[in-house]
């Protein structure tokens, strides 16, 4: 319940403020003595006006001045917890706080709009490392000695900005130092601080000229080591600039003769110095020594002998590296083996040389060469040594009489029959053989075999080689048709009858596999008479004639019905039964006995002609 006052018009009250704007709200005006009676009510409807538009939160960082706060809104009032204000408020710095604002419109307070404000954290300070470099020494960026979100970079002084790519200058030593700060929420960190020390770099070590090795020596280091007399935490380089260094002090280089360079320099607090130049002498050595032959060969149980070479003030080895050096070395034949030696010598300049190898081969014998004994003929050419012993190595052939050394090409001689026995040796490896012997037998030759005439025969006939072949005596015989020259054959031939007169053949025996000189065999062959004569040739004949006998004129007429060989007839008579033609053969024989050659004569049976028409 409200109470109201005034006179005449208006009348003021307060509404409560929980109540909503809105309708469905009604006055009753009750007078002081509450007389429900003379109430009056009345319909009324609740308005406000909405809180005015404002920020509602601020956020600040510490040290940084708030600016005073606004609002949208008619007639504004401000409010803080110790109640209203005078007008808009100024936040206080670094220290956070609240404030409320309402309009009024018509006379109508809105309710509050709530305005806090923070104050927010510093981010932290970033990670920082403190960075040290040699003097003129590419120095890193800025960026990378510390890491953060949003960096800055200030000079030692803390207000001059610098880049994160800006480069320390490392030109002189000495100690500078640069901030840093970050943010990562809105609020700047306090700046960190790092110093960038630049190291003073040492002067190069001292040094002295190497003692001098000899080319081709395994020198150690002392010498280069020794050649260093002052300095600390030494790195040694092939080159004056670039390269890689190696602590270790390296061993001379001694392929080459000549002036060796080599370069050291001394690392003082992390900082290499400028490189110092160390020379070594290397004195040349000696060329090898020469060796007249390598490989030595020796055989098997040979007289003991001593290495040579020639060179000056000479040293034997039996290693190839290290060991011992000898006056001299003797090599033993004892056994089969190979071995390798080595030889130097040395020059005025005291350096040896390298070591000249030297193989010695203790060959076994040679095994004698295969051999074969040969046999000739006699007078047969023989063939020379060298064909004989075929496959040996290096032959040396000798006369097994007398000792005496032949030449490859030598023939033996074969006039006289008998044994004569030669030697061959061979030889591989450097080694010779023991000799292998071997025989060469000449073997006489057989006389000519027995022979007698053969025979008679009459021209044109086929005889086998019975009669000519039992015309001789001997072993093996061989036939030829020439007294010299010619190829034999091991068959009698069959006579030669083709043409009258004498025909003479050549036979020879072969007794060991020598033959012997030709004996001839004689045969007369006797002259065949000629053909005899046919008075018509051919026979013609009229089928179904009479049969009638073949005739011819000769002397001992013999017929017969194949060109060769067949029985002879007395007389041949021929048939007409049916036309053919045939072929008959007549000889005669002469008073030597001996026949003629077959004479043709062909008989043709021929068809009768038909009678002829008449009218």
């Amino acid at each position: 319940m409200a109470t109201v006052t005034g006179t005449g018009g208006a009348l003021v009250g307060n509404t409560p403020t929980d109540y909503a704007p809105g309708t469905g709200y009604k006055l009753r005006i009750v007078p002081d003595n509450f007389n429900i009676n003379t109430s009056i009510a009345v319909n009324v409807t609740l308005t406000r006006p909405a809180p005015p538009e404002a920020q509602t939160s601020y956020a600040y960082c510490p040290g940084e001045n708030p600016t005073q706060l606004t609002a949208k809104g008619d007639n504004l009032r401000w409010y803080n917890d110790s109640g209203q204000l005078p007008g808009a408020p100024n936040p206080p710095k670094d220290v956070a706080s609240s404030y409320n604002v309402t309009q009024t419109v018509s006379g109508c307070q809105s309710n509050f709009t709530t305005i806090k404000v923070s104050i927010k954290p510093k981010s932290d300070r970033p990670n920082v490392s403190n960075k040290d470099y040699c003097q003129n020494e590419p120095a890193k960026t800025l960026s990378e000695a510390a890491s953060g979100a949003n960096l800055k970079w200030y000079e030692s002084n803390g207000t001059t900005e610098l880049s994160g790519d800006f480069r320390p200058g490392t030109g002189e030593a000495g100690n500078k130092t640069y901030r840093v700060s970050q943010e990562y929420n809105g609020c700047r960190s306090d700046q960190a601080e790092f110093s960038i020390r630049v190291k003073p770099r040492p002067g190069a070590p001292g040094v002295k000229s190497a003692e001098s090795v000899c080319q081709n020596t395994s020198a150690s280091s002392d010498q280069l080591r020794a050649a260093v007399t002052s300095g600390n935490d030494l790195r040694w380089y092939e080159t004056e600039q670039g390269g890689a260094g190696n602590g270790q002090v390296p061993n001379p280089r001694t392929g080459n003769a000549g002036l060796q360079t080599y370069f050291v320099s001394q690392t003082l607090d992390g900082c290499e110095g400028p490189r110092a130049k160390v020379e070594q002498e290397i004195k040349s050595a000696p060329s090898l020594p020469t060796v007249a032959t390598n490989p030595v060969l020796h055989c098997l149980n040979d007289a003991a002998s001593t290495l040579s070479a020639t060179g000056n003030q000479l040293k034997w080895y039996r290693q190839a590296n290290g060991g011992n050096s000898e006056a001299s070395i003797s090599i033993s034949t004892d056994q089969v083996r190979t071995d390798t030696y080595y030889v130097t010598q040395t020059g005025t300049n005291g350096c040896e040389s390298g070591r000249q190898s030297l193989e010695v081969r203790i060959n076994p014998k040679s095994d004698p060469p295969g051999v074969s004994n040969r046999e000739y003929c006699r007078n047969d050419p023989a063939k020379p040594l060298s064909e004989l012993t075929s496959g040996a190595a290096k032959p040396k052939w000798y006369d097994d009489g007398n000792g005496s050394e032949l030449n490859g090409d030598f023939r033996p001689g074969t006039g006289d029959v008998g044994n004569k026995t030669y030697q061959v040796t061979q030889e591989y490896n450097g080694c010779r053989s023991d000799p292998a012997k071997f025989n060469i037998r000449v073997k006489a030759i057989p006389a000519a075999p027995v022979t007698q005439k053969a025979p008679d025969i009459c021209q044109l006939v086929q005889r086998p080689n019975a009669e000519i072949s039992a015309s001789a005596r001997g072993e093996a015989l061989r036939w030829y048709e020439t007294e010299q020259g010619g190829a034999g054959r091991g068959q009698a031939p069959n006579p030669l009858t083709g043409s009258a007169g004498q025909q003479n053949y050549f036979v020879s025996q072969t007794v060991e596999g020598c033959e012997s000189p030709r004996s001839k065999v004689k045969q007369t062959v006797l002259p065949a008479p000629a053909l005899p004569t046919v008075a018509a040739n051919p026979v013609l004949r009229c089928l179904n004639e009479a049969v009638a006998v073949l005739t011819a004129s000769g002397v001992q007429l013999k017929w017969y019905r194949q060109a060769n060989g067949g029985s002879s007839e007395p007389e041949i008579s021929t048939a007409t039964d049916q036309v053919r033609t045939d072929t008959y053969y007549v000889t005669q024989t002469g008073t030597n006995g001996c026949e003629s050659g077959r004479q043709s004569v062909e008989v043709r049976v021929l068809a009768r002609p038909t009678a002829p028409e008449v009218t």
